[in-house]
């Protein structure tokens, strides 16, 4: 079960980084434009 919930964590932690970093890349390509 630990491990379960670790990576429902782990899914969760993940998700963010991906949208701050879609977010993050997106600027970028507006400010080297």
């Amino acid at each position: 079960m630990a491990n379960i919930k670790s990576q429902i964590k782990r899914n969760r932690t993940n998700e963010k980084a991906r949208e701050r970093n879609k977010a993050v890349k997106s600027s970028v390509k507006t400010a080297v434009r």
